[in-house]
Order: C-alpha cells, then sequence, then structure tokens
C-alpha cells in the first residue's frame, strides 16, 4: 500500500497579543484577596469588617487624594449626608452624582474611585454616604440615592451619574424612580461592574468564582444579598435591576466590565435587556483579563484607561468639554 506523504506544515508563529496585559495587573492576578466570612453574618459581624476596611484603606486613599490634588467635604442633600470630592481645578458648569459600592453592607464615600473619578472629571462629584445592611435593609439606601438626585437635578447646572458594583444598583433602582415620578435625569449614566442580579443567576457568577481576584458569590456576596433583601424577592426589579422596565426614557449608559469580573453576566444581560427595550444608547466595554471594579485601581494602566473612557463619555452627554 503506496503511502502518499504530506507536506509538513511549517512551525506555528506566536503574534504578540493586541492587548498585553499590564505588569500592574499580573500582580494582582498572581495574589488575590478575596476574603470569606465564617459564621452569622449579623450588624456586628458587619460592623467590625467596616472599621477593618477603614482602616486599611482610608491611609491609601488619603495619599492618592493628596498627591492628585483632590480634596472633600461633608455635606447634605435633602437630609442625605454626601461628600462632595473635587479636584482643586475643578470646574463648576456640571456635577456628578456618585454611588459608592461594597455589597450593601460597607464601603466610604470617600473611597478610590470617587477620588479618582474627580480627578478624572474635573467637576464637583456628590458621593452618597448611604446607610448599609443588615442595619437597614432594602429600600432605605435607594431612596436616599433618589432624594440626593432629587436635590441636584433642581440645579440648572447639567449633571450625570455612575456608580460601582451594589452602587450602580442602587443608581438604576433610583433612576426607575425618578422616571415613574416624571422628573429630570442625568444626562448619562455610568456603571462600573454594576451588581444587577441579587438572586445568583449568571454564567459568570459560577464560572469567576475563584477566577476573580477581588470577589467571592460563595461565603461573600450571597451573604450581603440576603443582609439587605430582608424580606424582599431578590428577583423584585428595584432590587436587582436586571429585571427592570427600560426604553427610550434611559439615558446614554456605559457599563465597563472584565472577562474575570464576577459580574460579567450581570453587566452583559443589562446592556441586552436595555437594548431590547429600545434604549437609545447604551455601550458595553468588556476588558481582557480584568476583574470586578478594577477602575478603582490608582497605579493600573487598564483602569485609568477605563476612568478616561467613563469621563469622556459621562461629560459628552453633559456637553463638557473635557480637560487633559
Amino acid at each position: 500500500m503506496l503511502r502518499t506523504s504530506r507536506p509538513r506544515r511549517a512551525p506555528r508563529q506566536l503574534v504578540p497579543r493586541p492587548d498585553p496585559l499590564s505588569a500592574e495587573a499580573a500582580v494582582i492576578l498572581a495574589a488575590p484577596d478575596y476574603p470569606r466570612h465564617d459564621g452569622p453574618f449579623d450588624a456586628a459581624a458587619a460592623q467590625r469588617i467596616r472599621r477593618e476596611q477603614a482602616r486599611q484603606r482610608t491611609p491609601v486613599v488619603t495619599e492618592v487624594a493628596q498627591r492628585l490634588g483632590v480634596r472633600a467635604a461633608k455635606e447634605d442633600l435633602a437630609s442625605v449626608p454626601v461628600v462632595r470630592v473635587e479636584a482643586e481645578d475643578a470646574r463648576d458648569d456640571a456635577f456628578a452624582l456618585y454611588v459608592h459600592g461594597g455589597g450593601f453592607t460597607g464601603g466610604m464615600p470617600r473611597d478610590m474611585t470617587a477620588v479618582l473619578m474627580a480627578a478624572t472629571l474635573r467637576i464637583p462629584v456628590y458621593s452618597v454616604d448611604y446607610v448599609f445592611a443588615p442595619e437597614q435593609v432594602f429600600p432605605v439606601a435607594l431612596q436616599q440615592v433618589l432624594r440626593a438626585w432629587e436635590r441636584l437635578a433642581g440645579s440648572e447646572k447639567p449633571g450625570v451619574a455612575f456608580g460601582v458594583s451594589a452602587g450602580a444598583n442602587l443608581l438604576l433602582g433610583a433612576m426607575q424612580e425618578r422616571h415613574e415620578d416624571g422628573g429630570p435625569l442625568p444626562a448619562a449614566l455610568g456603571l462600573f461592574s454594576p451588581w444587577t442580579d441579587l438572586s445568583g443567576d449568571g454564567d459568570s457568577r459560577a464560572f469567576n468564582d475563584g477566577r476573580d481576584p477581588v470577589l467571592r458569590w460563595s461565603d461573600q456576596l450571597s451573604l450581603a444579598a440576603t443582609a439587605y433583601l430582608g424580606d424582599v424577592s431578590p428577583r423584585e426589579p428595584l432590587v436587582s435591576p436586571i429585571h427592570a422596565a427600560y426604553g427610550e426614557w434611559l439615558p446614554p449608559t456605559l457599563v465597563t466590565s472584565g472577562t474575570r469580573d464576577l459580574f460579567l453576566s450581570d453587566c452583559v444581560r443589562l446592556v441586552r435587556r436595555m437594548r431590547r427595550a429600545g434604549a437609545a444608547s447604551v455601550r458595553l466595554e468588556v476588558w481582557e483579563e480584568m476583574w470586578h471594579a478594577f477602575n478603582t485601581q490608582p497605579h493600573l494602566p487598564e483602569a485609568a484607561e477605563a476612568r478616561t473612557e467613563m469621563r469622556d463619555f459621562l461629560l459628552a452627554a453633559a456637553g463638557v468639554a473635557a480637560r487633559p
């Protein structure tokens, strides 16, 4: 039997990656830091975690704020405490509402995102100092965000709004309520890794649990969701905005996520639902190998680029020129 010879294949050529991972990102991926919680997650446990987080994070945030020339001052908006965060050379012809993350159970109004985005936007950023679960459950924090926006929207200046993770959830809930009331909405919405489904559904909730270097569903976020819900179903649209009724009323929206984000499915499903409902302008930016809320990292090149994209998107919608 004759055997025909096949031409030998040339060695496979390795081509440079189109978006190589930065050295800073590689360090974070190599040393994941996602805490687990053992025991009951009650008010005492939540308060202990908040104190420890504040002890660790406050000095770092303060150092970055001083280096970037960002100041912060407490204010009150319709009986809602906020922190006004702004760069020293901030313009005053527009404003931004910000809702921080923390799984509904913690976080700080003057966090890294507030400082970095204030330095990037160069407009005043009003960060809502909302109440936490399990001491206060849905809908108290959402109502605080809504009241803060209603107070700011009374200004004649253009305003935008952005949030991170659970904060983006609260922001979307407040916008649903605002739409029902018929009041003015922000010129644009920015959502960094929004947590839009408290039920635990979504493909990335499974395949990124353990791949996301900063967040886990098991023994962490599942407990926070239960603490915030109280007696409400996780499929309530004001609790899980993935189930909300969107439409043409929705302002232009930019959603940022990453392929390792525990909430990547939350972001993908949210954008698809918004587009199917006829929302006029919705963008989804997914970053290769990035994780949950990677935008918060002050020394990460990918994070700086994502924040710049968000700045350009928000300010363009508000009709304000971005500063270099």
